[in-house]
């Protein structure tokens, strides 16, 4: 039986990848001419663009209106909704453990979560708890509370060496690990060796990022000021401290790769790279973050490795967050315990061509208290093109063939068999989400 290495990123955009060719040789199809270990799916994305709930459509392979977890925070979303739902003893873990592997969840678990608990899927548990600041790094490791002085310890470095020591402790059973890094999320803290470093990087100058009139977008987008001076430097100081949060994270990549191949693992080990959302550094004139149905902030990067992979592999099917469950799942031959939104990828990964794909999907996004002003939308995106509709009755769409900076919002375009799709997709289920794949 295979095992599993699930490792995610907080916040980490597509573009920002790209600049790590270390993570490319490990994971992905390599960089600067250099074929790497792993493969890449070229249009990954994901359907709910932040934390929370795309974490929970990743566990799940669920879309957002069917788990339910709407918000980072409760009563609408956050880890101790998921709790209630008792999504642990039905998710990717549940299923996984119940099929003979041991489970093992290390780092950042579903927003608010404070180690109270240790979720029934997980069999070794490392649940970072609180806020990612402070003076202290906080984890519930087996059942007890444990800190660190983040003057003293990284937390990838702490995270990484956690992973190392359980994926290499003798044992008969195949693993599933979940390695879920802080990093790069804000306050994008970074190892010693890395202060200082990229210091005259700045945010890509993208036409979106340059975008000025915004007189056809949204009310609430055209609410947001536009940038000014003072706003680029600060979104450029943000995004040269997001990347020297990840040269540690290449590293503890690099250190697991090397542990496994130590104890003999390396061969039979899958490992799926990506993240729970994408970022927007000041694109269309609204302030840095994430949460919206633009580009920037759904598109994600998907590595793969592992066992009948060709290395070098470039893959340009679109991959979501609710496809990494069911794939999982039918590489380890176990049965989901939920009904999956998604759909394996595997046949992709083994270099087979389906007789079909999705042509579409969903994107959804809920309305909260931490950031009000952006609207609860439903949207459908295609390969070439993206339509999505706010609560208020405003809508965008985008032909991405011919503007792929969505810089032109042309609604009334919107061909109605897009309009079509999303009316079903919005209250889609199971094998009704894969309709016209």
């Amino acid at each position: 039986m295979a095992n599993f290495v699930l490792i995610l990123c907080d916040d980490l955009d597509e573009n920002l990848t790209m600049r790590f060719p270390g993570l490319l040789k490990t994971l992905g199809p390599g960089a600067n001419g250099e074929v790497g270990a792993g493969a890449a799916f070229s249009n990954a994305f994901v359907t709910t663009p932040l934390c929370g709930p795309s974490r929970a459509s990743i566990l799940t392979g669920q879309y957002v209106h069917n788990h339910g977890i709407k918000s980072n925070l409760y009563p609408d979303g956050g880890a101790y909704l998921y709790r209630e739902k008792r999504f642990g003893k039905l998710d990717l873990a549940a299923a996984l453990c119940g099929a003979g592997y041991r489970t093992i969840y290390v780092g950042k678990y579903l927003n608010e979560y404070e180690g109270d608990y240790t979720p029934a899927g997980f069999e070794r548990w490392y649940g970072y708890c609180g806020n990612y600041g402070g003076t202290l790094h906080e984890f519930r490791e087996n059942g007890v509370r444990t800190s660190y002085s983040r003057a003293f310890h990284h937390d990838t470095y702490l995270m990484r060496d956690i992973a190392v020591a359980e994926v290499t402790a003798p044992s008969t059973r195949p693993f599933f690990l979940v390695l879920s890094f802080n990093a790069p999320h804000k306050p994008s803290y970074c190892a010693p060796e890395d202060e200082g470093k990229f210091g005259d990087v700045v945010a890509p100058r993208t036409p979106s990022r340059e975008e000025e009139d915004v007189s056809d977008k949204p009310a609430w987008v055209r609410g947001r000021h536009p940038h000014n001076t003072a706003e680029t430097a600060e979104s450029d100081e943000a995004y040269r401290k997001k990347m020297r949060a990840m040269p540690s994270v290449t590293r503890a990549v690099n250190a697991l790769e090397r542990a496994l191949d130590n104890v003999g693992k390396l061969e039979d080990t899958y490992f799926i790279f990506t993240s729970d959302n994408g970022y927007r550094y000041g694109e269309h004139g609204i302030d840095e973050g994430k949460r919206t149905a633009y580009e920037e902030d759904l598109a994600t990067p998907m590595f793969v490795r592992g066992p009948g992979i060709m290395p070098g592999s470039v893959f340009d099917e679109v991959a979501l967050n609710i496809d990494i469950a069911p794939t999982i799942l039918e590489l380890a031959n176990a049965a989901p315990l939920l009904t999956p939104d998604g759909r394996s990828l595997a046949p992709i990964l083994r270099g087979e061509q389906p007789s079909s794909w999705r042509d579409s999907f969903l994107i959804e996004y809920y309305q909260d208290d931490n950031q009000p002003w952006i609207l609860t939308y439903q949207g459908v995106r295609t390969q070439d093109s993206v339509y999505v509709e706010y609560e208020g009755g405003e809508s965008e769409f985008y032909d991405l063939t011919t503007d792929p900076y969505e810089l032109e919002n042309r609604p009334a375009d919107a061909p109605q068999a897009l309009k079509d799709r999303l009316a079903v997709l919005r209250s889609c289920s199971g094998a009704g989400c894969r309709e016209g794949d």
